[in-house]
Formats: C-alpha cells, sequence, structure tokens
C-alpha cells in the first residue's frame, strides 16, 4: 500500500500564518543551505529519467520547483479557508454521501488494528480488550486547535473541558508530494527547522521551503545523476537529520549519509546488513559531549549499531545485537543509556559505551514502535502495537507515570516538542495527539 501525502503546515500557539510569510525569513531564518548548483536535477528530470531512460549524461533540469500562486490556490487549503468551510485535505465532503466525522467514526470501529499478541480480531479488540486497557489509562490534554480529534476512549472531547492550542492551521500545501509505501514506516516527513523540512519522494530526499513554498531534490537514490548513491535504487524507510547530516535508510538494510555543507558531499552508501529481512526501521543522529555527531541505526536484523561521523565518512563504533527485531533506538539526553524497542513488549535501557542492559521498562502488552525522550532526560515516551502511549520516569522503572490511549491504530512515532513540553503522538487512525 502506497500513501501519497501532501504537507500540514503548524504554527505555535504564539504564531499566526504572517511568521511563515516571507517577512518572517529574517526572524527565523532556515538552518539548511540548500541553494542549488546546475549540478542538481530536480523532481520533474528525476520522473522524464525513468520514462525516457535518460542517464547521467542526460541534459540537467533546473533544480528548484516553484508553484505559481494560482496553482497553489487550487490544490492547498489556508487557514482563511479552513475557518470558512473548507475542507484541510481538500475532500469535497459536500459530494459524498456523509461527512468526515461520520467517515471517521465509521473507519475507527471498522478498523482491523495490526498486532502480534493482543487480540487481532477488531470485534474482540473493541469491545473486550479495549475496555480494560482504558481503565489503566489517564486522560490527556486535548488540543482544541488543530481541528483532528478523537471520539473514543482516552481521546474523546467528552467529558473534559477545552483547553488553549498549542498549535494552530497554517496551510495543508498538496501540491508537494511525499510517498510512504508502508504503513508502518515512520519520519519520512522531518520538521528541520519551522522553515525546512525534508521528506522522500520518488526515491529522492528532497527540501521544502514553507516560506518560499519551493522544493530542491538534495539525495537521489534511483541510480542516476550525480548526486545519485552508488547503490542503485534505494526505497526509502526511514530519514533522519542533525544540523547538517542528512541520513537514510533503505528497505534492504541500506544506509546512505549525506552532508548539505557546501556543494554538498555523500559520507557514507553501503548495505550495513547481509540479512534478507534487515530493512532499516529507525535512524537518530545525536552529538556526544565531545561535541561529534554519531548516528544509531535500529534494523529488523536484530542488531542496533553506532557510527560516528568523521571527515571521509562514517565509523562503525558499536553493534548489539537482541532476540528480535529492533524498530526504534534513542539516546538519552546527556547520558549514554539508549532505549530500545522492537518487536518485544519490553523496552530496553542499553549502556551504549559497555552495551550492558541498565534497565527494562515493562507496561505495553504488544510490540512496541516508537520511543521518545523529553528534553529534560527525566521522562521517557513508549508506543505501542497495544494503542497506548507510556511515559515512564526512568528513576523509577517499575510501572509508567502515564498510560495513555490512541483511538485505534497503533503509536508508531513520539516527539516531545521543544519549550512546550508537549507530547505528540501519531497512529493511523488519528494523526496527532498532544499532552503535557
Amino acid at each position: 500500500m502506497e500513501v501519497d501525502v501532501g504537507f500540514v503546515v503548524l504554527a505555535d500557539d504564539g504564531d499566526d500564518e504572517s511568521e511563515l510569510s516571507s517577512e518572517s525569513e529574517d526572524r527565523h531564518p532556515p538552518v539548511l543551505s540548500v541553494g542549488a548548483s546546475t549540478d542538481d536535477e530536480a523532481e520533474q528530470g528525476a520522473e522524464a529519467e525513468e520514462e525516457e531512460g535518460e542517464g547521467e549524461g542526460g541534459e540537467d533540469k533546473e533544480p528548484v520547483v516553484s508553484f505559481g500562486m494560482n496553482e497553489e490556490e487550487e490544490v492547498d487549503t489556508t487557514a482563511e479557508q479552513a475557518a470558512q468551510g473548507r475542507d484541510v485535505q481538500g475532500i469535497p465532503w459536500e459530494r459524498l454521501q456523509f461527512s468526515r466525522d461520520h467517515y471517521r467514526k465509521t473507519r475507527i470501529i471498522s478498523y482491523r488494528n495490526y498486532v502480534n499478541v493482543v487480540p487481532e480480531d477488531p470485534v474482540e479488540f473493541r469491545l473486550e480488550y479495549r475496555p480494560e486497557l482504558l481503565k489503566l489509562c489517564t486522560p490527556v490534554a486535548y488540543d482544541v486547535g488543530n481541528g483532528i480529534g478523537g471520539e473514543d476512549g482516552c481521546c474523546s472531547r467528552k467529558g473534559r473541558a477545552s483547553r488553549p492550542a498549542y498549535f494552530n492551521f497554517v496551510r495543508n500545501s498538496r501540491a508537494v508530494h511525499t510517498n510512504i509505501v508502508h504503513f508502518q514506516l515512520r519520519n519520512l516527513v522531518w520538521a528541520a527547522s519551522r522553515n525546512d523540512v525534508l521528506y522522500v519522494h520518488q526515491n529522492s530526499v528532497y527540501h521544502w521551503s514553507p516560506v518560499s513554498r519551493t522544493r530542491t531534490e538534495l539525495v537521489r537514490m534511483s541510480g542516476h545523476g550525480r548526486r545519485s548513491v552508488p547503490l542503485g535504487r534505494v526505497q526509502v524507510s526511514t530519514l533522519s537529520h542533525k544540523d547538517d547530516l542528512i541520513a537514510a535508510g533503505g528497505f534492504n538494510g541500506e544506509l546512505v549519509c549525506y552532508r548539505l555543507r557546501g556543494e554538498g558531499e555523500l559520507l557514507y552508501a553501503e548495505r550495513i546488513t547481509n540479512s534478507d529481512n534487515g530493512i532499516t526501521n529507525g535512524l537518530e543522529i545525536f552529538s556526544t559531549p565531545q561535541y561529534d555527531l554519531r548516528l544509531v541505526a535500529s534494523n529488523n536484523d536484530q542488531a542496533v549499531r553506532v557510527y560516528q561521523a568523521q571527515p571521509s565518512g562514517m565509523r562503525l563504533v558499536n553493534r548489539w545485537d537482541y532476540d528480535w527485531a529492533v524498530n526504534y533506538s534513542t539516546v538519552q539526553p546527556g547520558s549514554p543509556v539508549l532505549a530500545v524497542v522492537g518487536d518485544d513488549p519490553a523496552t530496553h535501557l542499553t549502556d551504549m559505551r559497555t552495551g550492558a542492559r541498565v534497565s527494562t521498562l515493562a507496561a505495553h502488552a504488544d510490540f512496541s514502535f516508537a520511543a521518545a525522550w523529553h528534553p529534560s532526560g527525566q521522562l521517557l515516551a513508549t508506543g505501542n502495537q497495544d494503542t497506548t502511549t507510556c511515559v515512564w520516569d526512568v528513576r523509577q522503572p517499575s510501572s509508567p507515570v502515564a498510560r495513555m490511549a490512541g483511538n485505534m491504530g497503533a503509536i508508531r512515532s513520539l516527539r516531545f516538542s521543544p519549550g512546550l513540553h508537549a507530547l505528540l503522538a501519531h497512529w493511523q487512525e488519528n494523526p496527532l495527539m498532544l499532552t503535557v
């Protein structure tokens, strides 16, 4: 199943849409230098290359694609249009036989959650397992400003007072496309800053600016062109970014690292596993106290690998093996402790220096796909196929300090929002949940 989606731009509560206009670029400049050279090729060039069989010797195309305002207004939805009743996704519900709310309620009831341990039958899951699960959950703060809410369990508006929004809808830019080829993939859209978005489309990594509304191809993974990697066609499975380093993982265990500075520099492009089922599930780039950049890769071959970024490439520093596929790993701020989640209900805290297990956090009922540290380093959030997010105080690991339920699907991505102390969780049927 391939999903092709556009971008929703949200502004935090202190901002309005004017802050994302060109006038705000001086106050919030893009952190990425992606001025394209004449060597780069735009997405149209890549598509034409596939259709016509054009190789590296083909004529270069203009690298930056800009959309005219008329074209944008036809396909995008702005905050003003949403306030006047236009659907934020551009779906013409007035032409259909049901409303958005009716569709979402029906979809949630009929949705069959993909699980490995808890009941798979949707009726049994909803009528027997989930009511018992909700008894363990904590009501969460509901964000009334983003237009996305729940109709079930702990994410329901029922019985709770509204509260000010953490984020407000600004624009849905559907002219920019990103391909997500499998529902379990995560982090294929990355907000490098408030004015920089990285995303994957047609085997390439692109940069998109919500200020200028232009996109630039950064790394090509289709096997053709000067910015292409020497691995042939790579189907990107995950993405990460920090400072001027981009890392992308592939379905066949590939790892590609690229420096953005100057004209751009390919640091590393290798298949890091020989396993036939070695998909790179998650990547995280982090800084050490010595100010060097490192990367942790989580793979389906049951291994976690740590690399150090060097001027000449990426050096493998450590590797640890587990008894199950590793879905994601994240480093505790200011500490060598690594939180590892995967095809196991428990979360494993590991010392990156020695590989020793520090602690085990056990509360989930199925396999976990997401983990995120609070900036303080004391709280850890974990997301699971049992539809819950647990928040742990790692100083007291015996039980979570809070457990929150999504609607029906697995929690596949988690992030703490810097400065707001808000936790953002993503699952299939309800894209955004916020709590403190």
